[in-house]
């Protein structure tokens, strides 16, 4: 596997795996539903990536999403995906659900607000937390770490990245308010999702197992 792709997914399952253990600085015990600790059922969707432009491939690196060249190129319908994702996973799994969301589209902040914050959403999901950041500063970062291969993907190291920030805040959210998670369910937030989505308790899934 390219270095890059090694770096990339070992930060990635690093922190997902710690999202799944972490309950206050314990692990949880690994034989026993988190749900039956106490307290009513509490899941978690993260939401990670930048949303893609339909111009078909992906992103090169970090420049690529903010060129001018692209400005005239529609991106996925996010609001579109967000309604599936309501659909087929919120309100299937019948739990008010506390979304997290980190994005490399600052440009799409209001718009990602206005659609997890309003009607019919609010009815669903019982928080909203967003990150949005500009996604050159990390490339520049880490490109002394992968850049050397010359088969590194930026896109999927800087994917690897957004979940990992999406799985902290959630992390966060869970010592401050002392709770712990009994589903965390990770997705894009450009996908179409057209089934619905249920897995056992403290599952971490990929948008491609949802598909």
């Amino acid at each position: 596997m390219p270095r890059g792709l090694r770096f990339a997914w070992g930060l990635a399952l690093w922190v997902l795996a710690a999202a799944q253990a972490f309950v206050d600085g314990d692990a949880v015990h690994p034989t026993l539903p988190r749900r039956v600790l106490g307290g009513a059922p509490r899941h978690a969707l993260l939401l990670a990536g930048a949303v893609s432009q339909l111009h078909g491939g992906h992103y090169q690196k970090a420049a690529d999403l903010y060129s001018a060249s692209n400005k005239h190129v529609l991106g996925a319908p996010f609001k579109i995906c967000a309604n599936t994702v309501k659909k087929h996973i919120i309100e299937f799994n019948g739990v008010p659900t506390d979304v997290f969301q980190h994005s490399w589209n600052p440009e799409l902040e209001g718009g990602f607000r206005a659609t997890y914050l309003a009607p019919p959403f609010n009815t669903f999901v019982k928080s909203y937390t967003g990150v949005f950041e500009d996604n050159r500063p990390y490339e520049a970062q880490l490109r002394p770490i992968y850049g050397a291969d010359p088969a590194a993907d930026w896109s999927q190291v800087s994917w690897s990245v957004s979940m990992s920030r999406a799985a902290m805040m959630m992390l966060q959210h869970e010592q401050a308010n002392n709770i712990t998670y009994d589903r965390i369910i990770l997705v894009r937030p450009d996908g179409e999702h057209m089934g619905a989505c249920a897995r056992t308790h403290a599952t971490l899934l990929g948008a491609s197992s949802l598909s």
